[in-house]
């Protein structure tokens, strides 16, 4: 049997139903619940999943938010998967420098989350292990993980994480 990706064992385990959407001329929506015989029938264009690895043990999704920072992230991880090591900078994040150059600045202030992704100063990345107040840029957040499980993943101080895009088939 073929070995499965990250995400599609993610998705396996989080979506156990598939359903087909249409959309008429006069705007009315239809949903149809498919059957396994459906699947191979729908042409589906592939879809990107922008994915976190922290250390061997732990797998994200994270989405992303819809600003210029975000979209530059998202295509300089489509060219080339990020590692960094995130350092406990004992204020609630997990901070590392990334290695691009580039990337817009729109720090403002604001409040974060835990499991919220920032972008400070244009190269550096974070994750809020805690609420935060300062200036960044939210760029994305951690989707689909329990509270404890997140917990888990960044509970050591330092966290080496990997992230990368796999794009559905």
């Amino acid at each position: 049997m073929e070995s499965l990706t990250p995400t599609q064992e993610f998705l396996q385990k989080h979506y156990t139903e598939r359903y087909e959407i249409t959309v008429g001329a006069d705007l009315t929506v239809t949903t149809r619940e498919l059957t396994r015989t459906d699947y191979n029938e729908i042409d589906v264009d592939p879809v990107p999943y922008v994915c976190m690895r922290v250390g061997e043990e732990y797998f994200f999704s994270v989405s992303l938010e819809k600003n210029p920072s975000a979209d530059a992230f998202f295509e300089r991880l489509d060219r080339e998967p990020l590692n960094v090591v995130l350092k406990d900078d004992r204020t609630g994040r997990r901070i590392g420098e990334i290695p691009w150059d580039g990337l817009p600045e729109e720090d403002e202030a604001g409040k974060a989350s835990p499991k919220d992704l920032l972008l400070i100063d244009g190269n550096l990345l974070a994750v809020c292990c805690d609420e935060y107040a300062g200036l960044f840029t939210k760029i994305g957040r951690i989707e689909f993980s329990s509270d404890e499980e997140f917990a888990q993943a960044f509970a050591n101080g330092d966290a080496e994480i990997e992230m990368f895009i796999e794009w559905t088939e």
